[in-house]
């Protein structure tokens, strides 16, 4: 049994000791970590936004794996309104523009929640480049014989300076989608002013 399962079969336990010890509250707290994606594995935390703001700044918006120059998807996805023909979105990835696949920003951790890495601690996380983040899934970077010690390119800001104006541009398409990511983004490069 991996320490997954010992961790789920513990997790499991608590909850079924607080139902029969009549703490309700608590059972189902606990069983809220325990929520699993369609695909059966357990869902990991969601990361907040400015979390995930942070860490491409940290890391220059810079693949931390092949140190590839990385642009934020929400980003992209306002240029893919601007030329919808030309850089076209599709939410599921199918008819997008290569340049979803090949610099568009993610987190990954580097030692994976389902190898007992810390899901949210920020020295677990890296920005890697979408391609990257695929190929590693879950193993670790030593078995891929990878390092994460790309330092970025100073200054480089993954197009988030113009990311206001762009949006502007492209009518404020999404405001559900964009407003938080133009907030975090405001926030950690430490801008004054409201965010739109």
């Amino acid at each position: 049994m991996s320490n997954t399962d010992d961790a789920l079969v513990a997790s499991l336990s608590a909850v079924v000791a607080a139902l029969l010890e009549g703490r309700h509250g608590d059972a189902n707290t606990l069983v809220a970590t325990l929520r699993h994606a369609s695909d059966g594995r357990l869902s990991r935390p969601v990361l907040p936004t400015t979390t995930i703001a942070r860490v491409f700044v940290r890391d220059n918006f810079t693949c931390r794996y092949c140190g590839v120059r990385t642009v934020p998807p929400v980003v992209l996805r306002v240029l893919s309104v601007l030329y919808t023909d030309e850089l076209p979105y599709d939410p599921h990835w199918k008819t997008a523009h290569p340049m979803y696949w090949k610099i568009s920003s993610s987190v990954d951790h580097l030692e994976a929640g389902s190898s007992g890495g810390d899901w949210t601690d920020s020295d677990n996380l890296v920005t890697a480049c979408y391609q990257c983040n695929q190929t590693k899934s879950n193993v670790s970077i030593e078995h891929l014989g990878w390092t994460a010690d790309q330092s970025g390119v100073a200054g480089w800001d993954g197009l988030t300076g113009f990311y206001p104006a762009l949006w502007e541009l492209a009518g404020r398409p999404r405001p559900d989608v964009h407003r938080p990511w133009l907030r975090a983004f405001a926030a950690v490069s430490g801008e004054t002013g409201a965010a739109p």
